[in-house]
């Protein structure tokens, strides 16, 4: 019958082009050769994680063989977006003319969107922002463009 185990010298997380070496991240059963996380992974941490997997048989003397899986992590929408200061504070002049600039606002995401190409994967979307005004706005006398 055929073994499966990891070649436990060889998990490599990727990120930003570095390697880091990591232990219990994955499980195999012996016998099925399934594979299990042990721990979460985290995209906005590492981007890749590569694996070296052996099989090998119980005969004598042992044969045995190595193959590389390659897991890109896709990313999942888990950070909220954050406005850059918690407060903004503007001076309108009166009188000014309609589409008149009267501030900037901006925030950021710490998801970091996906490369992952399968079929429906929306994981991109993560790290897009759309903003809005949702109060305060008494006779819609502010507009805001949504992407920018």
């Amino acid at each position: 019958s055929i073994k499966y185990r990891l070649d436990s010298t060889k998990v490599f997380f990727v990120s930003g082009g570095e390697k880091y070496i990591r232990h219990q991240v994955f499980s195999v059963d012996d016998d099925s050769g399934n594979v299990t996380l042990t721990t979460p992974l985290d995209r906005e941490n590492f981007t890749r994680v590569v694996v070296d997997f052996l099989a090998f048989d119980e005969g004598t003397p042992p044969k045995s063989t190595k193959a590389t899986v390659t897991y890109n992590i896709c990313d999942y929408n888990d950070n909220r977006p954050q406005f850059t200061v918690p407060s903004y504070f503007a001076d309108v002049e009166e009188n000014s003319a309609d589409g008149t600039p009267v501030g900037v606002v901006s925030a950021t995401d710490g998801d970091l969107g996906s490369s992952c190409p399968f079929p429906g994967n929306l994981s991109n979307l993560n790290h897009d922002l759309r903003y809005s005004i949702v109060g305060g706005n008494v006779n819609d006398v502010f507009a805001i463009d949504a992407v920018t």
